[in-house]
């Protein structure tokens, strides 16, 4: 990271299930390679990376969290489950994921709203090798685009 003529501050919140955010203030800008830091507010440029995360039937009902990445692959080789969506305070505006299923079987993943909607409906299913859905937070609900 590289700050040009102004101020930057970077948050570590007490609880890591809160994604960090890069703050930037004053008339100059910082330029970002290869940072993991999921908001940025202020004038940042350069390319952050997605973190990657791989779940499969073990996580079974697991909810996800800003720190497992945006890109989400899924593997139901050895059967069908359910992730979750983020629940605490709902659809955070911006968050983003791509879940991808990445198995040959019959077996399906539900990416489920976890009591919020995606695109209106409570959960969106994954069916084929590659397919993938992406998430984005609203105002009150999950799009997908």
């Amino acid at each position: 990271m590289r700050c040009f003529g102004c101020f930057g501050q970077s948050e570590t919140p007490p609880n890591w299930q809160i994604g960090k955010t890069l703050y930037q203030s004053g008339s100059g800008r910082i330029e970002t390679y290869g940072c993991r830091f999921t908001q940025f507010e202020g004038r940042i440029l350069g390319s952050p990376q997605r973190g990657i995360s791989l779940f499969d039937h073990s996580h079974d009902g697991h909810e996800i969290r800003k720190f497992e990445g945006g890109i989400v692959l899924l593997d139901a080789t050895t059967g069908s489950f359910t992730i979750r969506l983020s629940s605490w305070l709902g659809p955070r505006r911006g968050e983003e994921y791509t879940f991808k299923k990445i198995d040959k079987t019959s077996n399906t993943v539900t990416i489920s709203g976890n009591g919020g909607t995606i695109d209106g409906a409570p959960s969106k299913i994954l069916i084929r090798e590659y397919e993938s859905l992406r998430v984005v937070g609203g105002y009150d609900e999950w799009y997908t685009y």
